[in-house]
């Protein structure tokens, strides 16, 4: 589980992002990919940038000096005690989208839970999520093999460099 927290302040960004190189903020009682927020920082450049989808559904990216100033332009009309911070886990690219795997289980006519549907879910062009509204694409378990594979290299070499 990526780590958790509450937003209720600028200082658990600054925290998770000083371990991480990305993080989410979320809303507490969000679904659907909807208000999800990454905040990536540059440390060659010194600067912030924000990927998120705004109201009229359109993906955006957008440059920061300051947390400080993502929090007074992105954040301003919510209050952020209803937000979480969450660490943003390193994930494979297919044709330079991210790709994240879901793993589907419904209990059978005993009661024991069995896996249905296992699917590769590939983000659309410039989404923060992998979402179906987001334009996202999902690929069956017999055609993911070379991505787990290529999650498995990445995830070692994110460890060795952390």
């Amino acid at each position: 589980m990526p780590e958790t927290y509450p937003f209720q302040s600028i200082s658990v960004v600054e925290t998770l992002l000083s371990h991480y190189r990305q993080v989410y903020i979320k809303p507490i009682h969000g679904s659907l990919g909807l208000g999800i927020h990454q905040i990536l920082y540059d440390k060659h450049e010194n600067v912030y940038y924000c990927r998120y989808t705004n109201e009229a559904k359109e993906n955006k990216l957008q440059r920061f000096s300051t947390l400080e100033s993502i929090v007074k332009h992105i954040f301003h009309d919510r209050p952020i005690e209803n937000l979480i911070v969450q660490q943003g886990i390193p994930l494979i690219r297919s044709e330079k989208r991210p790709v994240d795997f879901r793993v589907h289980t419904n209990k059978d006519s005993d009661g024991k839970w069995q896996v249905t549907a296992i699917a590769a879910k590939i983000a659309g062009a410039g989404s923060v999520t992998t979402h179906i509204k987001s334009g996202v694409s999902s690929k069956r378990l017999p055609n993911c093999s070379e991505m787990a594979k290529r999650r498995k290299k990445s995830n070692e070499s994110y460890r060795k460099q952390h």
